[in-house]
């Protein structure tokens, strides 16, 4: 193929699949779609910190109790799940008080490239503005070898809690 090849280079690490998280405490208790998942934070803090910070969340992430797919298209819909989750848990960094929600309104994923091979993905997810009951973010989501999978954004719609 002709043409272009680049690929922004994935976040430096601070940490890597192969270590547990400092805390064993999960979302699953509150939610039951994080039981499907393994998540390994990159940022060790918990989510029960209530210090807001820069909304950006990192996670190396492992499906359950399958983690990938020999189906290319089953296992492109792990990235989809990921870019459409974790844009609330990045912008709930900004304001972790537990007072709002955040549905999704919209998701859009563009993929880039298969790894149906690599059981860990990193999702790399930040929320860029909020204003007005509205939030935008972005996400990436990485394999182990360092190769972009998927690009996406989303559109939420932050309502009180409860």
């Amino acid at each position: 193929m002709t043409g272009n090849t680049w690929s922004r280079r994935q976040p430096q690490r601070r940490s890597n699949s192969n270590q547990a998280p400092s805390s064993g405490r999960t979302w699953g208790a509150r939610y039951r779609f994080w039981e499907n998942v393994e998540a390994r934070p990159i940022d060790q803090r918990t989510t029960w910190d209530k210090e807001p910070r820069t909304p950006i969340r990192r996670d190396w992430i492992r499906f359950q109790p399958q983690a990938c797919f020999d189906d290319l298209f089953v296992d492109a819909a792990r990235a989809l799940i990921l870019l459409d989750t974790y844009g609330w848990p990045a912008a709930w960094y900004a304001h972790p008080d537990g007072r709002y929600i955040a549905p999704n309104l919209d998701t859009s994923v563009w993929f880039h490239n298969f790894s149906n091979d690599c059981e860990w993905l990193l999702i790399d997810h930040e929320c860029s503005i909020a204003a007005a009951g509205l939030i935008g973010v972005n996400g990436r989501v990485w394999d182990r070898n360092g190769g972009l999978g998927a690009t996406g954004s989303a559109h939420l719609c932050c309502l009180p809690a409860g």
